[in-house]
């Protein structure tokens, strides 16, 4: 019979991957087919998992073997809060899974794009200190007039996506997360900062949560956001958020005479904002009752309990693409063409099979998202 080869895992290391999955003990045992004290004694140092359980493990984390074998858990740059898990656990890990792909791109555009990383904005314009909201238009020079002629919410939000990335912040997208779930989330970083936008969410509450999470890097600091959560800090970026996307004096000079949810109305065309987001700005300018602003409030919350509404079939391409973003995608992209990785290297770093690296080439060539 042959022998079972033990694997030395750094125990912290076992233990870090495991609460970074927000997986439990239990679901460890479960998976290696060991009783739970077993897993209990691999992360305190006392027993080491075989290879054979090492891998199974590593499947389960979503993590590379060779992690384990480390001498310390990397450091990771966004804190999860203590409720990470109230959620529930499937949701946990998919959260713990995106937030840990957010940091790999990251690291790998760092890597892949010196350049880009060396001659972005980010870093001067982080060092400046508090910036007003208005300030924070200028530099993303996103005008009025120009959210106002977008179409759509979709083409309203690119382009605040695309002023965002051009000042060295990747903003990528999720799909695998519920929308009540987590709105997004932002990775500080003082070089290459990242903004990661819940797909799920209308475009208009991607755009809220894009310019909130950017509050959050201004100030420094990174996590886990849901744009109903009540705290000082929270509501500070939501304010930010608000008074980037509906600048006060353009807020009334669109109103003119307009009253009430007919207000509501002109400033959520106009602005490309949620209508409870409009009411909540007009309402602080004191330019409707409160009467309006609960309302909307009423109709949000029970149309958020409603199952989504089909929008289409979306080429896997344009999702992938939409996922990674422009900049990233065209990092990997590039590198590929130079000869500096693989095919292979670029889908692992796609997370693509590589029949679909064509096809992202030529949707990045098509340019329309």
């Amino acid at each position: 019979m042959a022998m079972s080869v033990m694997a030395p895992v750094t125990p912290s290391v076992l233990r870090w991957a495991r609460e970074q999955a927000a997986v439990s003990v239990a679901e460890v045992a479960k998976r290696a087919s060991v009783p739970e004290a077993r897993v209990v004694a691999w992360e305190a140092g006392e027993a080491s998992p075989t290879v054979a359980k090492l891998r199974s493990i590593a499947d389960l984390f979503k993590q590379p073997m060779a992690l384990f074998f480390t001498p310390a858990p990397p450091v990771s740059s966004v804190r999860l809060p203590p409720d990470f898990r109230s959620v529930g656990a499937a949701t946990g890990r998919g959260l713990a899974r995106e937030i840990r792909l957010a940091e790999e791109r990251r690291d790998t555009f760092k890597q892949l794009a010196p350049e880009a990383v060396s001659a972005a904005a980010w870093p001067r314009w982080s060092a400046t200190g508090k910036l007003a909201p208005a300030e924070v238009r200028d530099r993303l020079r996103v005008s009025v007039a120009a959210v106002a002629a977008a179409r759509t919410a979709n083409e309203s939000l690119r382009l605040w996506i695309t002023a965002v990335e051009n000042q060295g912040v990747l903003v990528f997208q999720m799909s695998r997360v519920g929308d009540g779930d987590c709105s997004g989330f932002a990775v500080d970083d003082p070089t290459t900062p990242v903004i990661v936008l819940n797909g799920k969410d209308a475009p208009q509450r991607r755009a809220f949560t894009l310019l909130h999470e950017l509050g959050h890097l201004l100030g420094h600091s990174g996590g886990l956001c849901l744009l109903d959560e009540d705290d000082d800090r929270e509501r500070t970026c939501n304010r930010f958020a608000e008074s980037v996307l509906m600048p006060t004096d353009e807020v009334r000079r669109a109103i003119a005479e307009a009253q009430g949810r007919e207000a509501v109305d002109v400033v959520e065309k106009r602005f490309h904002v949620s209508r409870l987001a409009a009411a909540v700005a007009l309402r602080r300018h004191g330019l409707v009752a409160q009467s309006v602003v609960d309302y909307e409030k009423q109709r949000s919350d029970e149309a958020r309990k409603q199952p989504p509404a089909r929008s289409g079939f979306a080429r896997p391409e344009r999702l992938k693409r939409r996922n990674l973003g422009d900049v990233y995608l065209t990092a990997v992209l590039d590198a590929m063409d130079r000869d500096m990785i693989s095919v292979t290297d670029a889908t692992y770093f796609l997370g693509a099979k590589v029949e679909m690296i064509g096809k992202l080439e030529r949707e990045l060539a098509g340019n329309p998202r």
